[in-house]
């Protein structure tokens, strides 16, 4: 069974010749590496075509002007000649295992999942990694982000391809999104709870900038989902307030960029829902006392005039 290793490639010449020998050195054999080069304006190109002049196992694309790294993807998948699809971020490294280990996974399959959800390993600020773990229930794990991440996870093409790709109009929440168009696809979605990907988290990656896009996106989706599994008659009363919880905290965050984004959210939301959120993260008790009393968005002013 192919698997086709696709690798957007932007501006990464300090990284990608690390990640891609980490591909180089997989145990699992059957594989292609198709490079996208999207527009790079440092040496990455110059890179890419050395390291294909030493295997026959590397197709390097290039596309004249950046377009982001769902296009990038997406070129990829046209081509692509693999059964499932292994997303790599060009800073991301997999260990040897990797790939070899999630084949016979799906291998052992009575029938070929869709989704291949995985644990990995993020470096943190002192360049030690923590173990980061998917949760079990693929709805769950949607509304609260731990549902495994591109590197990690494996992908089987033709679900990807069903559903039209990646959305190259989102700038956040990409993967998740492209996670639930599969998954309300009927996607069959397994489990690898044995690490081995290390993902490098850039301080420059869109992620990390115009949060108060990111924050709105990330709101969205869950009100999506949220939607979705209540037409199909799949949320029960744990995953609603699940959303419900994300929701009030994905709100309370973009509150710190967009005031006004943040109280029509709510607005339309979560006000008139009987719900009543828990102390987590930065939701304290103290926070929720003021909450009971002045609701949103003046229990929020009044913590921040306080800090």
């Amino acid at each position: 069974m192919k698997v086709s290793v696709i690798i957007p490639c932007f501006n990464v010449e300090k990284y990608i010749e690390k990640c891609v020998n980490s591909v180089l050195n997989q145990y699992y054999q059957d594989i292609e590496i198709i490079c996208v080069n999207d527009g790079s304006t440092d040496r990455t190109l110059e890179i890419l075509t050395g390291l294909k002049q030493e295997t026959n196992k590397i197709n390097v694309i290039s596309i004249a002007a950046n377009a982001g790294a769902p296009h990038a993807r997406n070129m990829g998948l046209q081509i692509a000649k693999g059964e499932y699809i292994q997303f790599l971020d060009a800073d991301d490294v997999l260990q040897p295992v990797k790939i070899d280990q999630q084949v016979q996974l799906i291998l052992n399959q009575r029938k070929r999942p869709h989704l291949l959800i995985a644990d990995y390993y993020k470096y943190k600020a002192d360049n030690k990694t923590e173990h980061i773990s998917a949760i079990k229930d693929p709805w769950e794990g949607l509304f609260k982000s731990y549902l495994g991440i591109t590197s990690a996870n494996l992908w089987r093409k033709n679900a990807v391809k069903d559903i039209g790709g990646w959305n190259e109009k989102l700038e956040s929440s990409q993967e998740y999104d492209l996670m639930f168009r599969i998954m309300k696809n009927g996607g069959k979605v397994i489990y690898d709870d044995n690490p081995k990907t290390y993902i490098k988290n850039r301080k420059t990656s869109i992620s990390n900038t115009n949060l108060d896009k990111n924050w709105t996106q990330y709101i969205i989706l869950r009100r999506e989902i949220y939607q979705h599994l209540s037409q199909t008659g799949k949320l029960n009363r744990n995953l609603k307030e699940i959303a419900l919880q994300e929701m009030f905290n994905a709100i309370r965050m973009l509150y710190k960029y967009d005031k006004m984004q943040a109280i029509s959210l709510y607005d339309k939301l979560l006000r008139g829902e009987k719900f009543s959120p828990k102390a987590i993260g930065a939701t304290t008790k103290q926070y929720l006392y003021l909450y009971s009393i002045l609701g949103f968005p003046k229990a929020d002013k009044v913590i921040r005039y306080f800090k």
